[in-house]
């Protein structure tokens, strides 16, 4: 078996989610990294609870959560696919991402979830029991777009 030494690449993928938004910070960092003429791509983001699918920069010694892997900028219209890397939970501890699940129920952008019926979820609101992070809220369908 050979070890891989450092620095020679990354070995797997986060979750790839595409469709993202920049809140207003983002928008500043990636139009300020375009005008230097420096790399959008592999930004270091972060989470948002501002509207569906929302990144904001990412916070200093904190742990990294997703990455820019592409962007589209056109005018004033931002899209971003990110890959999700972990997610903070309800107890403030990061978890690894493995995918994006559509539950039926209701909770806000951020919560944690916990299980109400076989095919339904809601917020959590005791902390050890929670699974998750919402990161996109349909209040006409009444469904949740949760990283787990």
């Amino acid at each position: 078996m050979a070890l891989r030494s450092a620095g020679a690449g990354d070995i797997g993928t986060g979750v790839m989610i595409g469709g993202c938004v920049p809140d207003s910070i983002l928008k500043a960092a990636i139009d300020a990294a375009i005008a230097a003429g420096t790399e959008v791509t592999g930004m270091n983001v972060q989470y948002s609870t501002g509207a569906n699918y929302e990144l904001t920069t990412a916070s200093d010694n904190a742990a990294i959560q997703a990455v820019i892997y592409d962007y589209r900028k056109t005018a004033d219209t931002y899209s971003i696919t990110i890959e999700a890397i972990a997610y903070p939970d309800a107890d403030g501890l990061t978890r690894p991402a493995h995918m994006v699940k559509t539950f039926s129920g209701t909770a806000s952008l951020g919560n944690s979830i916990v299980q109400t019926s076989a095919t339904a979820v809601k917020a959590s609101t005791t902390t050890k029991v929670c699974i998750g992070r919402v990161l996109a809220v349909n209040t006409a369908d009444t469904t949740v777009d949760v990283l787990i």
